[in-house]
């Protein structure tokens, strides 16, 4: 914006033929307002009212200005953030105290050239204890429960929401229940916005009416790693047949690849139980426990690891069971799970003054 400096009165008199004379032209003109190099115009708080002055800045070769006091941003509202950085390309040589963005990942250089990632996490946390689980045998059942139904039912790709409805339905959820086949993911709507309705599924089956769950899956981006860590505890207080549990990862994001290590605690007293640790290359539903038959079982599972994303989509920690174990498992207040963009997910990643 072009600053503008002229007087509030403007002159109607036509000017007269002596050049010598101020005109009302001139008057009337756009004013010069001339500054010192590198200085802005204003007026600072603790000089009180009075006239303008010049406030000097700090400027690089790259006329990046350096303020002379603190720089405090307003407070941001539901649709301005106070402040918001535009992707761009880094700094060929890092700088120490320089904060970046490529669109993916924010960095900042805390000294020398060692530029490091800024974990920009998303987190879910369960505050109470959750939504029980299923009393299913095999099937890929999710450790944060979204939405559940009492009566929902699979015509080929068409699910159909009803009975009782808590929770919401949304694309990208994978869903369990009773004959549901293991990785149903929901993958568009239908008449149905959240609640009851119908919603299109990737997998053609049929299905009668039963229980169906939903999952609370994070959603990935594509062509992007992550890095992620949970600490996931379910219980049961009820049936005894033998069953082992099995960890895993579900969503409609499709992966480059994927490694994590779990140790699980699985016993009738998760403080006296010695830990299982395995290692995984693969998102599918493997073993993580020994068999349990007591009525009450603890399975805490704490994982660490990374995954490399291919087309984006969601992204969520499962759980199955060998076999119905005759009570439901219910995730329990405190589990939590974060993950975070870590760099691209077709290359290497080497963040900071590695030589």
């Amino acid at each position: 914006m072009t600053v503008s400096l002229k007087h509030a009165f403007t002159s109607g008199i036509a000017d007269s033929g002596d050049v010598t004379l101020v005109q009302p032209s001139n008057w009337n003109a756009e004013h010069t307002l001339t500054l010192a190099q590198g200085n802005i115009l204003g007026r600072l708080a603790a000089a009180g009212t009075g006239a303008a002055t010049e406030i000097p800045l700090s400027f690089d070769a790259s006329n990046n200005a350096t303020f002379p006091g603190q720089v405090n941003l307003v407070a941001g509202t539901s649709s301005i953030a106070p402040a918001k950085f535009t992707s761009g390309t880094n700094l060929t040589t890092a700088t120490a105290g320089s904060v970046e963005y490529d669109g993916r990942v924010m960095y900042m250089t805390p000294q020398g050239t060692q530029r490091g990632i800024i974990p920009g996490a998303q987190y879910f946390r369960l505050n109470s204890n959750g939504t029980a689980g299923l009393n299913l045998a095999t099937v890929g059942q999710p450790f944060f429960v979204n939405g559940s139904s009492t009566a929902s039912s699979i015509s080929t790709t068409t699910l159909t929401v009803g009975g009782t409805v808590t929770g919401t339905f949304a694309v990208g959820q994978t869903i369990t229940g009773t004959g549901v086949t293991s990785g149903t993911i929901i993958t568009a709507l239908g008449t149905g916005t959240g609640g009851a309705g119908t919603y299109t599924v990737n997998n053609s089956q049929t299905v009668a009416s039963t229980t169906i769950q939903s999952s609370y899956g994070v959603t990935l981006s594509s062509s992007t790693a992550y890095e992620f860590e949970g600490m996931l505890f379910i219980q049961k207080t009820a049936g005894g047949t033998s069953h082992t549990k099995l960890f895993g990862f579900g969503g409609s994001a499709t992966l480059n690849n994927i490694f994590f290590e779990l140790i699980a605690f699985n016993d009738t007293n998760p403080n006296e139980a010695g830990p299982i640790i395995y290692f995984a290359t693969s998102a599918a539903l493997a073993a993580s426990s020994d068999a349990s038959v007591s009525a009450t079982i603890y399975y805490i599972a704490f994982v660490k690891g990374t995954v490399s994303v291919n087309a984006g989509g969601t992204f969520n920690p499962l759980y199955a069971l060998s076999a119905a174990p005759g009570g439901a498992y219910t995730a329990q207040a405190g589990s939590f799970f974060s993950i975070y963009p870590i760099g691209s997910g077709t290359s290497d990643i080497r963040v900071g003054n590695w030589v």
